[in-house]
């Protein structure tokens, strides 16, 4: 990188990825970032499994926001969810999630009776 001499790298996820070379101790080295504010996605679909209240399981699925993985099955029970409010951001975090495994329940969340719900489903 030019110019990258007398300058810190970022040790955010953004700059370098997981698994790079030395970027495990230059994050611990680091006084700016931060890694204990990131719950671990196994942690937060457990977390998932066993919520019933509406605001943490809005929480917790915003936290899934982004990250890809292809467990879907593990939050398909949230498609036929009540509230109106869990469906939408749940249509918003299956954005994230491998598009093939998400096809299914993003289609099912397309013809969902809410207007708010089927415009997050659309891609």
């Amino acid at each position: 990188m030019p110019n990258a001499h007398l300058r810190r790298p970022c040790p955010c996820p953004g700059c370098l990825s997981p698994g790079e070379y030395g970027v495990a101790k230059l994050r611990s080295r680091s006084t700016d970032y931060n890694r204990d504010g990131i719950t671990p996605r196994q942690e937060v679909l457990a977390k998932l499994a066993a919520a019933d209240y509406v605001p943490e399981i809005i929480t917790l699925l915003e936290s899934l926001r982004g990250r890809r993985q292809g467990d879907v099955f593990r939050v398909a029970h949230l498609a036929d969810h009540p509230d109106p409010a869990v469906r939408e951001v749940l249509a918003y975090a299956l954005q994230g999630f491998h598009r093939k495994a998400a096809a299914e329940l993003l289609e099912k969340l397309r013809n969902d009776p809410v207007e708010e719900v089927r415009e997050a489903a659309e891609p």
